[in-house]
Formats: C-alpha cells, structure tokens, sequence
C-alpha cells in the first residue's frame, strides 16, 4: 500500500530515505489534485442539474397547459415521453463530458507527477545519499544490477599488478648497495691514461708474440688502451668478497687504494684488442668458468710479462687493507690464464 494511504505514525515511518519521502510527496499531491478535479466536476454535474430541473418545470408547466387542451390520456403520453427523453439526453451528454474530461487529466497528470512502481516492496533507485561529511552512504534495500549494468562493472574491474616482495634480508641489501665496483676505483680516463703513458713500455701482440715499444712522450692515441695491470674488477672483487666497502674502509684507505690501483706501476699503453681479450679472461676466471682458449693465446703473453708489477701493486692494496685478498685473488686470474708462479726481480718485465 502507498505511504499517503496509511495513518500519520505509519507515514512517517515508512518513508526513512530522500528518495522515499520525495515520492510520497508526490503521490500526495496526486491524490489531491485527482480531489480537486472530482470536485470540479462535480460542480458542473451539480449545476447542469439544477438548470435541467428547472428546465423540467418549465417542461411541467407547459404539459399542464397542453394537457388542459388536449384529451388527458394523450397528455400522459405526451408528457412520459418528453421526461424520458429529455432525462436521457441530459445523462448522456454530463456522462461523455465527464469521461472526457477526467481521461485528459489523467494523461496529462501521468506524464508529469508518475512514477515507477515500487517492486516486492523495495524501490528501485540508483540515486544515493550523501552525507555531510562528504561520503557516500548506500541505500539499506538492493539495487537490482542488469546485466548491462554487470557487464560495465566487469569491464571496469582491471587486475590489481601484485608487488613483488624481495626475498633479500636487509644485510644483504645493505650489502649490494655498498658493494664495491670496478668503475668506483678508476680515477678518471684521462688521469689513469697520463698514467700509462709514464710506464716506459707499450705493449702489443705480433703472431702470438709480447712486442714491446718504447714509450713516446707524446700521448698515443688510436688502437692502444690504458691498461690496469691488475685489473680494476680483481681488486674490487677481492675487497667485496673480504666485507669491504668504501664506507667501512674511511676516505683516507679509500684514496690510498685508487692511487696504488691508479699509478704508473700498474699502468701501461696496451694494444686495444689484447685488452680486450685480457679484460674477458680475467671475468671469466672471476666468475668461475674457464676462458675462451682464443682469449688466453692472445693475452698470455702480456699477462706473463707484467705479472711482477701486478703482484706488486696486489700486495701494496693487501698492506693497505690488512690480508692478502686482493693477491690471492690475482693469483688465481694469472692462473686461468696459464701464467706460471715464478719469482720476477722488481720490474724485470720493464728492462
């Protein structure tokens, strides 16, 4: 049953939501206008009868004056005919104006006060409530979903991209963002490069042979690289593997290795494709695997003869630090690439 059909407690009561109250009000107003309209109609029935009936009297009057002519028998007959006839036409021209009347208001009040029938008893608004604080607050009924409705709300559903969770503990993080790297103990090219050219020898290889050329004064250029004897990426792995890092050795051990690393000692001008063949085994051997045999011909030769001066500056970054790491670590390099252990007088490979 509609609210405005039950009492005023049970009004009250039943319309809780905006929604509900706003159309309880109008079916009100429908009603009353419906009322309105009854009355209206009314009146005018109200009226045309009183205007028929003294239209009936004055019919009365002027049968009494012709049944005072004519035989009363006839009169009679006269005057039921004319009061059937006229009662007639009367009921029957107030009933269409009537029905007229009341259809065309009732269209016009359906097209502009209707509204949807409730269904079960719910109603079937997607309007929501808001609140003062600013959320949005559902209705307590369900909302019935179509299923264009469904299919919208699928299509906006996107998956949720899972975060990866990191399986590494906070030392080990701590760790690789303190690790020391290769490039963090090279000064910059230019400097090490000067450097090399201080070294009083240049390398390069000829059938598989060491060729070495006296140094000019003027910078070389072109095919020959400056070439850490003991390569960047030993020490740096050594330091790493021994709990090193720059933090925890201070500035003034840090600075102390990159010049023993940096200096003229360890440095020399090498032909660029046997550094790049040196720089291959010497990553392979870090990583544990075996280098290439094409590698290991083309830089042995240059690995043997400056062997002396890397194992020097080794142990100068092993006296530095404390342990000897970094040497063992280099002997193992000079190992993959078949360089033999043997006692070298201090810059032989220079004479």
């Amino acid at each position: 049953m509609p609210p405005h059909y039950l009492g005023k407690d049970e009004s009250r009561n039943c319309c809780t939501s905006l929604p509900q109250q706003l159309y309880c009000t109008l079916c009100i107003l429908e009603s009353h206008i419906d009322r309105i309209i009854v009355k209206t109609f009314d009146d005018i029935v109200e009226r045309r009868r009183i205007r028929r009936a003294k239209s009936l009297k004055l019919q009365e009057l002027y049968l009494k004056s012709v049944n005072a002519i004519i035989p009363s028998s006839a009169g009679r007959s006269l005057e039921i005919s004319s009061r059937s006839r006229s009662t007639l036409s009367s009921m029957r021209w107030s009933l269409i104006f009537y029905l007229f009347a009341a259809v065309a208001a009732l269209l016009a009040l359906d097209g502009t006060f209707a509204l949807p029938a409730p269904r079960d008893g719910a109603l079937t608004l997607d309007a929501r409530a808001v609140t003062r604080s600013g959320r949005v607050t559902k209705p307590a009924y369900n909302l019935r979903k179509t299923a264009a409705r469904a299919g919208a709300a699928a299509a906006k559903k996107q998956p949720v991209p899972k975060k990866k969770v990191s399986t590494k503990t906070p030392a080990k993080k701590a760790k690789v963002a303190q690790a020391i790297k290769a490039g963090n103990l090279k000064k910059s090219s230019g400097t090490y490069r000067k450097a090399a050219m201080k070294s009083p020898h240049m390398f390069s290889v000829k059938n598989g042979k060491v060729q070495r050329v006296k140094t000019p004064a003027k910078m070389v250029s072109g095919k020959f690289h400056a070439d850490h004897i003991l390569e960047a990426q030993t020490a740096a792995k050594a330091l790493a593997g021994a709990g090193h890092t720059q933090k925890s050795l201070g500035k003034q051990k840090w600075d102390k290795v990159k010049n023993a690393l940096n200096a003229p000692k360890n440095m020399a001008m090498l032909a660029g494709d046997v550094n790049t063949a040196k720089g291959r085994v010497c990553k392979a051997g870090l990583n544990g695997c075996t280098p290439k045999q094409a590698d290991v011909k083309l830089a042995q030769g240059y690995m043997k003869a400056t062997k002396s001066r890397g194992k020097e500056t080794a142990a100068e970054i092993d006296k530095i630090v404390g342990g000897n790491t970094v040497q063992t670590k280099h002997n193992q390099i000079l190992g993959k690439a078949g360089v033999k252990r043997e006692v070298i007088s201090e810059w032989e490979d220079l004479d």
